[in-house]
């Protein structure tokens, strides 16, 4: 599937990229052995889409509109231009707060419940929780790094990108809080253990006052 991703869109090849640099990262704490063994399987399946997309773009593609005949000399003032920082992140916090064009911000309640109900005890869900926050905020600084450097007018980019590179995000951050947090079920589990614990000592207290009563 990452594979595919990279001939879909050019967003899809930053994806890709950013999955197997993120893969060789949370694997690389494994030996040189385990580590071949677990990203093998990953590579064969993205071997044939990445050789023919990179078979198309040094091919057949014209030259990308957004790094295609570009010098350092003309990347380097954009990215120490801090202005275009500011520009883009506020943009692109308006249009996370915006996704979807609901009347509710839905990304900041599922942050919030994310936190509010954040499971620590998920230990078999920690490698997939911390590979995809890594994809991400990898994900997330290529669209700014891209944006930053690109050379149509920033604003004219921003107003059409936007929207459609945050709403990328909308379905890994389901998966990311829905692997975080209790489900349901687990919630009242929890609650139920609890209420025992807490009616022992008060069921103990109000029986030793009955025997000291006359």
């Amino acid at each position: 599937m990452a594979g595919f991703t990279a001939w879909t869109k050019n967003e899809g090849s930053l994806f890709l990229v950013v999955v197997i640099f993120s893969m060789i990262v949370l694997h690389s704490q494994w030996s040189f052995k385990g580590t071949v063994k677990g990203l093998l399987p990953f590579g064969l399946g993205v071997l044939l889409p990445s050789v023919t997309v990179a078979y198309f773009k040094l091919t057949l593609a014209p030259p990308s509109d957004l790094f295609g005949n570009r010098t350092a000399a003309e990347l380097f003032p954009k990215l120490i231009d801090f202005s275009r920082y500011s520009v883009t992140v506020r943009e692109m916090g308006k249009h996370f707060l915006e996704v979807g064009s609901w009347w509710i911000a839905i990304v900041p309640i599922l942050l919030i419940y994310a936190c509010v109900f954040y499971h620590h005890h998920h230990q078999q869900h920690r490698p997939a929780v911390r590979f995809v926050v890594l994809v991400l905020l990898l994900t997330l600084l290529g669209y700014v790094g891209v944006i930053i450097v690109t050379p149509h007018p920033l604003e004219w980019h921003l107003n059409y990108s936007a929207d459609r590179l945050v709403f990328h995000f909308f379905p890994a951050l389901i998966f990311l809080v829905l692997t975080s947090v209790s489900s349901p079920e687990e919630l009242l589990a929890q609650l139920r253990a609890r209420k025992p614990a807490v009616e022992a000592p008060l069921s103990r207290s109000i029986g030793n006052r009955i025997e000291l009563e006359p």
